[in-house]
């Protein structure tokens, strides 16, 4: 009985999970933007047409800004230190930054929406599909002389609301022209998030219009409701309707696929004034019993299907927008500066603060470990943790060792961001050896593969926790048009490689009616891009062929059938 209950428990659940699935998909499909027409300005973002809603708009924040904490406090610090008798001889920038709208920017962007479209609505934000982050910065940006390490620079996260983390080790040099900057209207720092996003445009225009009344005035129309058609009939009547005038199908584009219109624009019709439904070939005429190998005969058909005209009737003139659109990328910079931040936090010392390393009352020592390529979307899905193990040891042997493992999960990452701390105190050892220290690094991935690195002894306040592998995207691309000549209704695409030994496997699928192109993301060792693909194509009639493994290094796979 109990295993019964549990059984019936799993199935209710697997429902509720497909049901979910079911209701997020329409959403996903939502979220498409028109790029041929032309966003709607209004304070800290534009806002894109909805390719569904005529009132409905998503929102792109035009800047980004330091992200806060629930209280309101600045997700930021600089730090700068110095030794006796010495000015500063360095620093420590730490700042998390999004680039989202706030709920104050958010109801004044609603606001001003409805001057413009009164019956307007933000729906949610615009969907990017890759990005960038980059530190502008002449004291602290990469590769700056002024700069002992930048870290954070690289991937972008994609969700409006996320926070991407910014470290700088600076040189001494670097630390007193970057606060002096902060002092200026415009700060020496500066963020940049360049950002890809995707949207429809049009392909060609097309409209439909069918007069009614002509329709049904013709010859074979005017019999009774309920005479059963084949498709060969229905064919013929169809090019007398639109030689006629009564069908009137206006193209405007280039590279319009007439066939393919024809076959959208009769089905509509089709769908309209008859019920499909399975016949016997002796009631239809062995004249009828064929429809042939063209176009026609795949849209409406084998012979064991006949067309039974519905006794409802359709009046007046009928007009469908049978435009086609095509999907295509655009790229945006979304830059903001700090220099603005001093004037209102400058003197907060949790924010800004220069420590003495020397102080004989400062006997504990701060090593900040940095997260260094990651954003959190990526990190969650592909990794478990990372972290390191350190360790501690003193030249006087009776003083115990400290030995402590820190590391990023998927819940310290999102709560903390990318920067995490520990102390260790000196122990009234007074030499320059109270300054080194050994860590190890080590990355969990989902799946069970584990990397580890080796000891690294060092004397920087700052530990750069740097990824043992680099991200990629893969864009897999089919044509609509090869799919519908080949009856092709599915392209799945597998791929796998190896990273550090463990070979490792995924799909994705392109499906006909959707968006044909899929950006499939991987990680790979450090100057490995080779991998291994096979396509498989599914037909109309359930039947499916594939590519066998092919290898490849290409950013991209066109899925293209050929026999």
């Amino acid at each position: 009985m109990n295993d019964g209950r549990s059984t019936m428990n799993r199935i209710l659940k697997l429902c509720l999970c497909l049901g979910l699935l079911a209701a997020l998909m329409p959403l996903a499909l939502r979220a498409e933007v028109l790029l041929d027409v032309e966003p709607i300005q209004v304070k800290n973002a534009l806002l894109f047409r909805d390719h569904a809603d005529a009132h409905g708009y998503h929102y792109m924040p035009l800047g980004p800004r330091i992200a806060v904490w629930p209280d309101g406090v600045p997700k930021f610090s600089f730090i700068q230190y110095v030794r006796t008798g010495k000015d500063i001889t360095g620093g420590i920038l730490h700042f998390l930054c999004t680039f989202g709208l706030t709920a104050e920017d958010l109801t004044a962007a609603r606001r001003e929406l409805t001057k413009v479209d009164k019956d307007g609505k933000i729906l949610g934000p615009v969907m990017f599909t890759k990005g960038d982050f980059h530190i502008i910065s002449a004291s602290a940006g990469e590769g700056g002389v002024f700069a002992r390490k930048v870290c954070g620079t690289g991937k972008a996260p994609l969700l409006a609301g996320s926070e991407a983390a910014v470290s700088i080790a600076l040189t001494e040099e670097g630390s007193t022209l970057l606060m002096n900057s902060f002092k200026q209207p415009t700060s020496d720092v500066s963020v940049q998030f360049v950002l890809t996003y995707q949207g429809l445009t049009p392909a060609y225009q097309a409209k439909l219009t069918v007069d009614w009344e002509k329709v049904y005035n013709h010859k074979e129309f005017k019999m009774d409701a309920g005479n059963v058609f084949v498709s060969v009939q229905i064919q013929k009547i169809y090019a007398e309707l639109k030689e006629q005038g009564a069908i009137k199908l206006e193209v405007i584009g280039e590279d319009t696929k007439m066939d393919e219109l024809l076959e959208t624009a009769y089905n509509t019709i089709t769908k309209m004034m008859f019920d499909a439904k399975p016949v016997k070939p002796e009631d239809i005429g062995k004249s009828q019993a064929s429809t042939g190998g063209n176009w026609f005969g795949k849209l409406f058909g084998q012979a064991h299907v006949g067309y039974y005209q519905k006794t409802v009737k359709m009046t007046g003139k009928y007009t469908v927008d049978l435009t086609r659109r095509k999907r295509d990328s655009r790229e945006v910079p979304l830059t903001g500066n700090i220099g603005h931040f001093y004037k209102e936090h400058g003197q907060n010392p949790a924010l800004f603060t220069v420590v003495d390393l020397d102080d004989p009352t400062f006997e504990e020592r701060t090593i900040n470990v940095i997260l260094d390529g990651e954003d959190l979307e990526t990190f969650k899905q592909f990794i478990n943790f990372a972290g390191i193990t350190f360790k501690k040891e003193y030249q006087d042997e009776d003083m115990k060792s400290v030995t402590e493992d820190l590391v990023f999960d998927k819940t310290k990452f999102g709560q903390n961001g990318n920067k995490l701390s520990l102390n260790y105190r000196r122990k009234g050892d007074a030499t320059d050896k109270c300054l080194e220290y050994q860590y190890k690094p080590l990355w969990s991935y989902s799946g069970g593969l584990e990397v580890a690195g080796d000891w690294v002894t060092t004397t920087q306040p700052v530990i750069t926790l740097a990824p043992p592998h680099k991200y990629r995207y893969l864009e897999v691309l089919a044509d609509e048009e090869n799919m519908t000549t080949k009856g092709v209704i599915r392209i799945a695409v597998q791929f796998r490689h190896k990273n550090f030994g463990r070979e490792l496997q995924k799909e994705v699928v392109l499906r006909k009616g959707e968006p044909l192109n899929i950006n499939y993301v991987y990680f790979h060792e450090p100057n490995n891009l080779d991998y291994e693909y096979n396509i498989t194509w599914l037909f109309k009639d359930n039947t499916k062929t594939s590519s066998g493994w092919q290898s490849a290094t290409d950013p991209f796979i066109y899925a293209y059938y050929e026999k």
